[in-house]
This record gives structure tokens, C-alpha cells and sequence, in this order.
């Protein structure tokens, strides 16, 4: 959303190069079956909303590691994003989806883009307008207000509890554009019914242009990205994946619209927002590594919702839901 903004504002472009903002990626590799060889493409802001840059979740790189080191554990978005250009893509951008640190790497553009640390960006661009008050990405500003988290164990069968801290924060100054940002149920609620409502938030500011949200829900990829999507495993059969969110693009797959988008987070979490009927799901859960969140506790979400929409049909039934 944030980064749209700027793209409405025409401080960002979806086909810059993303060394126009950040020059370490003017020079990067790529791997090959011949070994680790120069980049022949260039890559873009749209191979970085679409997933399609060629970057894993994978923390295991030295230039990583390295990073880590000689910050002590404390590098920011702007050290990160320079460790990253080190890393070899695994292809040549645009030409697979890979679910990886792209976004990260936008988060650090966005902050040369504004001059500001890409949590105060957010704060400013999304969580005032919406009247968010304590969303934020540091532990602190939530004391006391945290859920548990849990990982469940597949050899004994359980759920165990791990603590508070998110594992894919690669350091203490991370504020990542992937994920980490701490926000209530009610918080993500807010701006679930904004983009589901043509980008107007039900405070009635306007955060993005309906033309824009349909730019986000379009499905990006092609053939073979669509291949490499659904090999992921987290997103059912039917869906296409826009910038940033998945998108229903088969609509023989699902009860709902074609156009109705989301995602879900790495412990459990689920949002649905369906421009269509002007509707939205949350549900929040943190458990991490429990596949039967997004296999069955999703999509039996998501079918009971619009078995609900399909038998109460009438007028009252919108009235009664956008009251509630």
C-alpha cells in the first residue's frame, strides 16, 4: 500500500531499475548450472512487488552473515539490502516467483525514496491515516500485549511455545517489508476493509485509488511463475499472485469473486478482501510450521464466509455486516 502511494505520486516507478535507488544492484549475480556469472537483467521494482527477483527467505548467505557480524547484530534496512545485492539470484529477474526477500529490499529503496526510516514511512503513509496508533516493528512498543507464539512439532505432535521474537529478522534494526510488523486484529482489520472498500478507509481517508487496488489484485505472473506459485503450497489451487498479495484468478476454484485477494502470514495468519461484495476476513493465529492453517483453516474460512454471503443474498444482510 505504501509503496503504491509513491507510485501514485510518481516517486517511484514499477519498471525503474532498482539501482536507481539503491546502485549496489546495478552489478549482481545470478546462479547457474556453469556456477555464479553477472546478471544479464535488470532488476526491477515490479520483479520485487511480483516476487520474481530471484531472492529466497534464505539467511545463510556469508554476505549475510557478514552483515550480521560487522553490525553487531544491529544493521538496518539500508545494511541489509546491501548484504542482499551480494547474494546470487537464483535466476534471472522476471523469470520465475520465488517467495524471498524482495520485499525487504523495497523497504530500503522506499527509505532512500523518502528520507525516512521505512517504520516512520509506514507510520506516516498507513497506520495514522488509518488511526493506528501503537502498530509498530520493535517488541517494546508492545509489552504486555503480545500473543503467544507457537511452532508446532510434527514428531511429538504438539505445540510448543518459542518465544516472542520473529525469526525472519535478520538484525535488531530490521523493519522489514515482508513481514514483522506487530499490529492488533482489530489494526489489520482497519486496512483490510480500506482496500477492500476501493482503497477508502471506513474513517473515509483514502489511502489509494480503486484503479490502484486493482493494479495490486491483477495477477503479474505468467505460465511458468504460476507453475513455481503453486508450488509454494501455502496458497490453494485458483489464484494468481498480484503485487504483493495473492489473487483469485480462477473462478471454478473458490465460492467467491474472481478478483478477491489477500495473504497469509508464516504463523497461521489470514486475510481475504473481496472488492467485489466491499467484504473482508481476518483471522489471526500464531503458529508457526502448522500446514493445516493454510490447507484446511483458510480456505474452510473462506467457503463458510460466502456460504453465509450465498444464503443471506438480501439487501439487510449488507446492512447488517457493515453495521456490525
Amino acid at each position: 500500500t505504501a509503496v503504491m502511494q509513491l507510485w501514485e505520486k510518481g516517486e517511484l516507478g514499477l519498471d525503474d531499475p532498482v539501482s536507481r535507488y539503491l546502485p549496489e544492484y546495478a552489478h549482481l549475480t545470478v546462479k547457474s548450472p556453469e556456477g555464479i556469472r553477472p546478471a544479464e537483467k535488470t532488476l526491477t521494482v515490479r520483479h520485487l512487488l511480483t516476487m520474481t527477483g530471484g531472492y529466497s527467505y534464505s539467511a545463510a548467505d556469508p554476505a549475510i552473515r557478514e552483515m550480521q557480524r560487522v553490525t553487531n547484530g544491529n544493521g538496518n534496512n539500508r545494511d541489509i539490502a546491501a548484504a542482499l545485492a551480494k547474494v546470487p539470484l537464483a535466476f534471472e529477474p522476471g523469470e520465475h516467483f520465488l517467495y524471498g526477500w524482495n520485499h525487504d529490499v523495497l523497504a530500503a529503496a522506499c527509505e532512500v525514496i523518502t528520507g525516512r526510516g521505512f517504520g516512520d514511512f509506514l507510520r506516516e503513509a498507513v497506520l495514522e491515516p488509518l488511526g493506528i496508533a501503537s502498530g509498530g516493528f520493535h517488541l517494546q512498543e508492545t509489552k504486555g500485549r503480545l500473543s503467544a507464539q507457537y511452532a508446532y512439532d510434527f514428531r511429538k505432535k504438539t505445540f510448543l511455545h518459542c518465544g516472542e521474537e520473529n525469526a525472519a529478522r535478520l538484525s535488531l534494526g530490521h523493519e522489514s517489508g515482508g513481514g514483522g510488523l506487530f499490529a492488533s486484529l482489530n489494526d489489520v482489520m482497519k486496512l483490510a476493509d480500506a482496500l477492500s472498500c476501493g482503497g477508502v478507509a471506513a474513517n473515509g481517508v483514502r489511502l489509494l485509488q480503486e484503479s490502484t487496488v486493482k493494479h495490486i489484485r491483477t495477477n503479474a505472473l505468467n505460465d511458468v511463475q504460476l507453475q513455481d506459485f503453486a508450488a509454494i503450497g501455502t496458497v490453494k489451487p485458483g489464484y494468481g499472485y498480484g503485487l504483493g498479495v495473492r489473487t483469485l484468478i480462477d473462478g471454478t476454484k473458490s465460492p467467491g469473486p474472481v478478483g478477491e485477494f489477500g495473504w497469509s502470514g508464516t504463523g497461521g495468519g489470514y486475510v481475504l478482501m473481496d472488492p467485489i461484495n466491499q467484504l473482508s476476513l481476518v483471522y489471526c493465529q500464531q503458529v508457526l510450521n502448522f500446514h493445516p492453517a493454510f490447507d484446511k483453516i483458510h480456505n474452510g474460512l473462506r467457503d463458510a464466509l460466502y456460504a453465509d454471503l450465498s444464503a443471506n443474498h438480501s439487501s439487510d444482510w449488507r446492512l447488517l455486516n457493515q453495521d456490525e
